[in-house]
């Protein structure tokens, strides 16, 4: 299955999220999130249906995040999310400058998946902290 470099339809995503189990966002949030996003990466089958899709997000020089990696939950014991993964840190390395910050905010249920692709744990050299609005 290609890793294709695209934005999605944003009513794609809304149906994809609520496949996969997650919070529904409108329509033209999801739009607003996809152009201002640093790079897109979907997964698609041979159909088309949009499988997965993840972003990297950030100044596109120093400080990247990669966010939002939603993938049908059919799709998640197959390599789907892996190979987003891979093709999202690929762009940021292409791109990123020496010494360049990659974070990806996680819950506890997916800690496995990121270390599995080289993250780690900031503690206790930095915090993170949020702020809902």
């Amino acid at each position: 299955m290609p890793i294709i470099h695209e934005l999605p339809g944003a009513e794609e995503v809304a149906v994809l999220r609520a496949e996969a189990g997650l919070s529904p966002q409108s329509p033209s949030a999801v739009e607003r999130a996809l152009r201002h996003s640093l790079f897109v990466a979907c997964a698609r089958d041979e159909r088309n249906k949009l499988l997965g899709t993840g972003r990297v997000i950030g100044d596109g020089v120093y400080h990247f995040q990669i966010v939002d990696i939603v993938v049908r939950s059919d799709c998640r014991d197959r390599s789907v999310v892996h190979e987003l993964m891979e093709e999202l840190i690929d762009y940021v390395d292409r791109n990123a400058e020496q010494d360049a910050n990659l974070v990806v905010i996680s819950d506890l249920e997916e800690m496995k998946l990121y270390a599995k692709h080289g993250f780690a744990l900031m503690y206790p050299n930095f915090y993170g902290m949020s702020r809902k609005l």
